[in-house]
């Protein structure tokens, strides 16, 4: 779950109401219910990279013969799930295009803020085609969480998919803040580093993924269109 400051977020809560309610005199209080709410969508948005992820990577893993923890542990050597091909690392022009990631972009966070409200003061247009610095840093932690549980055996696929997982796996190894804050924060500072040119074309190469069926997701697919000891630093 996503820990949220109420003084941070009260303000822009206060002036989103605003935009979208003009008529409403209202004013967003830490203990009414607009705020409740938004916290529980802002929730809902963040557990569902962990969730979406692990979904993403067991239907994959359902549709292979081969041995399912040295299918995770191949992307996860050298952050290769990271890159547009797996084989050719180019930290240069191809990182954070790996198809899971741009799946994850885009079916958790572009498919949520289509229709979004315009809020001037927030420039959410320009967001909306660039500003998912933060939203590439969660998806790459999830996925890399994912594979991971899944290497280590902490999910077991064929349990998932017979709906046999007990509810601790999702409690101990969940996608939370506390379990991959540093990691994400880690990856944040590897984006921004990327600049908006790259975030642009990668935001644009998510829309396409999820303009997609989910059947011509292959074709796609297939188609030719840093921090002192922490092992993230390799993607710098």
């Amino acid at each position: 779950m996503a820990q949220v400051s109420s003084s941070s977020t009260l303000q822009g809560k206060d002036t989103t109401f605003k935009v979208v309610y003009p008529e409403v005199e209202y004013t967003p209080t830490t203990h009414g219910s607009v705020f409740g709410v938004t916290n529980q969508c802002l929730s809902e948005w963040h557990s569902n990279f962990g969730s979406t992820a692990i979904a993403i990577i067991i239907d994959f893993f359902s549709q292979n013969e081969d041995d399912v923890k040295e299918l995770a542990n191949y992307p996860l050597a050298k952050y290769a799930f990271l890159y547009e091909d797996a084989e050719v690392l180019d930290k240069a022009t191809t990182i954070y295009r790996f198809p899971f990631m741009l799946q994850l972009v885009g079916t958790t966070h572009l498919q949520a803020i289509i229709g979004h409200a315009d809020v001037p003061e927030f420039k959410t247009s320009t967001l909306a085609e660039k500003g998912i610095i933060g939203v590439i840093s969660i998806s790459a932690a999830a996925l890399e969480c994912a594979l991971t549980l899944i290497s280590n055996s902490d999910i077991n696929v064929e349990d998932v998919l017979n709906k046999a997982t007990g509810k601790e796996i999702w409690t101990i190894h969940t996608f939370s803040v506390s379990n991959w804050g540093s990691q994400t924060l880690a990856f944040l500072k590897l984006v921004q580093a990327k600049g908006d040119r790259a975030i642009k074309t990668i935001a644009s190469m998510a829309w396409k993924v999820l303009k997609k069926s989910k059947s011509g997701l292959e074709s796609f697919l297939n188609e030719d269109d840093s921090i002192e000891n922490d092992p993230h630093a390799f993607l710098s």
